[in-house]
C-alpha cells in the first residue's frame, strides 16, 4: 500500500488587543490586529507545492462594549500533480492565549457563525469566502486539492482562499493573543476506503487516516479488501453500530502462510505464532477433530469446501452440506453467505493450547483475525467497541424475532456447527453460531425464535464461524462507561487513537448527559467539564458506577435543589445549582457568587467546560452513605460517584501518572503559587467555588475532590487558586472531575 506523504509547517496567529480603559472616551486609534505571518512553502513527494498569498494578516478591530467584527481572508496557491489529489490540513489548540486569559474558538452550531451573530471574544476559520464562520477544531481539513480534470498536472496552480476571524469587545483583556498552527500537507489524500487493498492496511493507518477512511465509507455500503495472508477477498461495511465489520465469515486455512509463522503485521496476535502441525486446516470430511477431552489443548479447523449457504431456512436441525448449501461459484449464490471455514475457539483466538482460560467472561485480546481487526466481544461487554450485542441492539433485533440478521447488511450466515468428534455438521440452514473472543461466548441465532439473535455458552471443541470487526477507537465508544468495558489492549488502542489535548465528547449512560473527555499531557485521559449527575433514590451498580457493590443512596443523599445541606450529616449529600456556567472571570476577592459570576449554559456565548456541574460532599463522592471511619491521612478509598471505568482523582501522597491530580498539573508545567491557564484549553478546571449550604464563591477558586482522606474531617483537594493540593471539609460540597481506570 501506498502511504501518505506529508509535511508539517508550523506558523503563529497573533491577536494584539489594546483597550480603551476610560469608558466616558475612547480613540479610534484604539485597535486590534489579528496578525498571522503564514509564509510557508512544502513539497512532498510525489509532488505537491503550497505557498500562502501572504505572509502577514492584520485585522484592525476597534472593541465596543457590544463586540466589533473584523476579519482577514488570504489565499494559498497549490500545485498537485498526485492522480488520486492532494489536501491540506491545519491543527490548532483552539485558543489564543494572553498569559492568563484566552480567546476561545466558537462553539458548535448547526450552519456556522455570520459577522452579524459572531460571539463576542471568540475567533473562528471561514472557508466560504468569509460568509459563515466555524469552530478552530483541533485537526481542521481545509482543502482537497485535486488535479486539472482528475488527469494532468495545473500548470498554473489552484487558488484556494480562507479567512479568520474575531470578535473583540471591551470585557476582553489588553495584549497579545498568540498560538500555534500546524499546517499538515498531504500528497495522497488520507485513505478513502477506495484506497486500500487489504485487510491488514488498517493496522498502518494513523488515527487521522482512518478517520478519513470511517468518512469516506457509507453505511450499509458493501466494499471489499483482500486478505494478504492468502489472497482471499472480503465484504466489509461500516454498520449502524459505527464500526467497520467483515460481512462474509473467515474463511482462511490456518497454515496457508509463508514459513508458517504468523506475525503482529499479519495477524491479530501480539507476538509471532506458529500453528501446532494439529491445527493445519483439516480438507477432508474426517473424524480426527479432537472431543470434548482434547478439542481445545490444540487449535483445529475445518475447510467445508467452497461451499455457500442456499438461503434457506430451516426450522429443524436437520440441515447438512447436501441439502442446504450451494457451491460459490454457482450463478445463484450469494458469495456474502460463503460458509468459510469452521475453527475451534483456540484456533479462533490464535493459541496452541486454550485450556488455560476456563472463567467465564475471560477475555482473550488476540485471534486469528488479520491485523488491526479483531473478534467481536462477549460475554458482559455490550459496548459500542466491537460486540455482537451491541451490534443487534443498533440494528433493531429484539428477543422473539428472526429473520433480517441474515439480510443486507449484516449478511450472518446460517452456517451451523461443525461437530468433528462425531464428523458431522449440525443446523446449516436453521442456527449461526460466531465465536466471540470471550471463553466459549458465541453469538447464536436461529430461523425460529428458539434462539432469537441471543448470546449463549457452547464448548471450546465445537467448530463455529468467524467474523472480525475493526479494531476500536475513540470513535467507537459512545457512554462513558464504555471504558469499562474495554480490555487493557482495547484501551491502549482507544488511547493511542485519541489526539492530545483533543476535545471529544461522551454521555454518561445513568442520566444521558454529554462531557467533554480529553487525553491531557500525563497520558491519562480526564473530563475536561465538571460531573452533573444528581444522585437520586436509586440502586447504583458496578455496570453504571465506579463502585465494587451495589449502592442505594439513603435519602438525605438525593441531590438538593434549595438550601436544605446539613453541614453535620454524615450522610452523601449533593446540590445542584442548575444549568449553570461560569463566565470565565477570575476574582480575587472571593466575591464571586452565581448572580455575578454565572450564565446559563444554554447562552450562545457560554463555554460549556466552564459547567458549573453539582456540588458533592465527599461521602458523596466515594459512594457511601457514611464516611465517618475514613479516618487516617493518605488512605484512598477507591470507588466514586464517577462513571464505571472512570474515577476520583488521587491525590495525597499519591502523585504518579496513574490519574494525580499533582501530577497533572507538573506535567503541565504548572507549579504551586502560579495561577492562570489551568481553567483554559485543554483542562478546562473551573473556578466553581464550593457550597457549605448558602455559599458559592464563584471565579474565586475551584476545589476538586479527590479519593484520598486528609483527617477524620477533611479531603484532599486540588485548589485551583494555587494550582496545589489542599484540603476541604467533607461536609462543604466541592467539584468533581473523573479520570479514566
Amino acid at each position: 500500500m501506498n502511504k501518505t506523504k506529508r509535511v508539517i509547517t508550523k506558523t503563529s496567529l497573533v491577536v494584539f488587543g489594546v483597550f480603551c480603559l476610560i469608558s466616558t472616551f475612547c480613540s479610534s486609534d484604539f485597535s486590534s490586529a489579528i496578525n498571522a505571518p503564514l509564509s510557508m512553502s512544502a513539497t512532498i513527494e510525489p509532488s505537491m507545492t503550497i505557498v500562502f498569498d501572504s505572509d502577514e494578516l492584520d485585522i484592525n478591530i476597534t472593541p465596543s462594549s457590544s463586540g466589533t467584527f473584523g476579519q482577514v481572508e488570504t489565499s494559498i496557491w497549490s500545485l498537485c500533480n498526485n492522480p488520486s489529489g492532494c489536501s491540506l490540513y491545519m491543527e490548532s489548540d483552539q485558543q489564543l492565549t494572553n498569559g492568563d486569559d484566552v480567546i476561545n474558538t466558537l462553539d458548535n452550531r448547526s450552519g456556522g457563525y455570520t459577522p452579524a451573530n459572531f460571539t463576542s471574544n471568540r475567533w473562528g476559520i471561514s472557508t466560504d469566502g468569509g460568509i459563515n464562520y466555524y469552530p478552530v477544531a483541533a485537526m481542521s481539513k481545509l482543502f482537497d486539492i485535486k488535479m486539472n480534470n482528475g488527469d494532468e498536472e495545473e500548470t498554473d496552480g489552484i487558488k484556494k482562499d480562507f479567512s479568520f476571524g474575531a470578535k473583540l469587545d471591551l470585557s476582553a483583556a489588553k495584549g497579545q493573543y498568540s498560538t500555534t498552527l500546524n499546517f499538515i500537507a498531504v500528497a495522497a489524500p488520507y485513505m478513502p476506503i477506495d484506497g486500500l487493498t487489504y485487510m491488514q492496511d488498517f493496522a498502518t493507518l494513523t488515527d487521522l487516516e482512518k478517520a478519513e477512511v470511517f468518512d469516506s465509507m457509507y453505511t450499509d455500503t458493501q466494499y471489499q479488501l483482500t486478505d494478504s495472508r492468502d489472497g482471499k477477498t472480503y465484504t466489509v461495511a461500516k454498520l449502524a453500530d459505527g464500526n467497520i465489520w467483515m460481512t462474509q465469515n473467515l474463511d482462511h486455512n490456518i497454515g496457508d502462510i509463508a514459513g508458517g509463522t504468523y506475525t503482529p503485521a499479519d495477524t491479530d496476535i501480539p507476538a509471532n505464532w506458529t500453528p501446532s502441525s494439529d491445527a493445519i486446516t483439516k480438507a477432508t470430511n474426517n473424524t480426527s477433530w479432537g472431543t470434548s477431552s482434547t478439542g481445545y489443548t490444540t487449535p483445529q479447523s475445518y475447510d467445508p469446501g467452497d461451499k455457500c449457504w442456499d438461503g434457506t431456512t430451516r426450522n429443524n436441525n436437520t440441515g447438512s452440506l447436501t441439502n442446504s448449501t450451494i457451491s460459490c461459484s454457482d450463478a445463484s449464490a450469494n458469495i456474502h453467505y460463503s460458509i468459510g471455514n469452521y475453527y475451534n475457539w483456540t484456533a479462533a483466538v490464535a493459541m496452541n493450547d486454550s485450556s488455560g482460560y476456563t472463567a467465564q467472561n475471560t477475555d482473550v485480546d488476540q485471534s486469528i483475525c488479520p491485523a488491526g481487526w479483531m473478534l467481536p466481544k462477549g460475554g458482559t461487554v455490550k459496548t459500542g467497541s466491537g460486540s455482537f450485542l451491541y451490534l443487534k441492539d443498533q440494528l433493531g433485533l429484539t428477543a422473539g424475532t428472526s429473520g433480517n440478521i441474515q439480510n443486507t447488511p449484516v449478511f450472518f450466515t446460517y452456517g451451523g456447527t461443525w461437530i468433528g468428534g462425531s464428523g458431522e455438521y449440525a443446523n446449516i440452514g436453521h442456527r449461526g453460531h460466531y465465536w466471540t473472543s470471550v471463553v466459549e461466548a458465541i453469538l447464536d441465532f436461529s430461523s425460529t425464535s428458539a434462539y432469537p439473535y441471543t448470546q449463549t455458552t457452547t464448548p471450546k471443541f465445537f467448530g463455529n464461524s468467524v467474523r472480525c470487526v475493526l479494531r476500536s477507537s475513540i470513535n467507537n465508544l459512545t457512554y462513558m462507561q464504555d471504558f469499562a468495558e474495554l480490555t487493557s489492549s482495547q484501551k491502549a488502542d482507544v488511547i493511542t487513537s485519541m489526539t492530545q489535548n483533543h476535545q471529544y465528547t461522551l454521555k454518561d449512560s445513568r442520566d444521558n448527559k454529554d462531557y467533554y473527555i480529553a487525553k491531557l499531557a500525563d497520558g491519562n485521559v480526564w473530563m475536561t467539564q465538571n460531573l452533573d449527575l444528581n444522585i437520586t433514590n436509586r440502586t447504583y451498580t458496578s455496570a453504571d458506577t465506579d463502585i465494587k457493590t451495589d449502592w442505594t443512596p439513603s435519602s438525605d443523599a438525593i441531590t438538593k435543589t434549595t438550601t436544605s445541606w446539613t453541614s453535620t450529616s454524615t450522610a452523601p449529600q449533593s446540590y445542584d445549582p442548575g444549568d449553570l456556567c461560569w463566565n470565565g472571570e477570575v476574582r480575587s476577592d472571593y466575591s464571586g457568587i452565581l448572580a455575578n459570576s454565572t450564565i446559563s449554559c444554554s447562552n450562545t456565548s457560554a463555554n460549556k467546560h466552564y459547567s458549573v456541574g453539582n456540588y458533592y460532599n465527599w461521602t458523596a463522592a466515594v459512594a457511601m452513605n457514611d464516611s465517618s471511619s475514613y479516618t487516617t491521612n493518605n488512605t484512598d478509598v477507591d470507588q466514586s460517584i464517577c462513571p464505571a471505568g472512570w474515577m476520583l482523582p488521587k491525590s495525597g501522597t499519591v502523585q504518579t501518572g496513574s490519574g494525580s491530580f499533582q501530577y497533572l498539573v507538573n506535567q503541565l508545567g504548572l507549579t504551586a503559587g502560579t495561577s492562570g491557564n489551568i481553567q483554559n484549553a485543554p483542562v478546562f478546571f473551573t473556578y466553581g467555588g464550593y457550597w457549605g449550604g448558602s455559599s458559592y464563591r464563584v471565579g474565586g477558586n475551584g476545589h476538586y475532590l479527590s479519593s484520598v482522606v486528609y483527617s477524620n474531617k477533611n479531603s484532599y483537594i486540588l485548589g485551583l487558586i494555587s494550582n496545589a493540593q489542599s484540603n476541604l471539609s467533607r461536609n462543604t460540597g466541592g467539584s468533581v472531575r473523573c479520570v479514566s481506570r
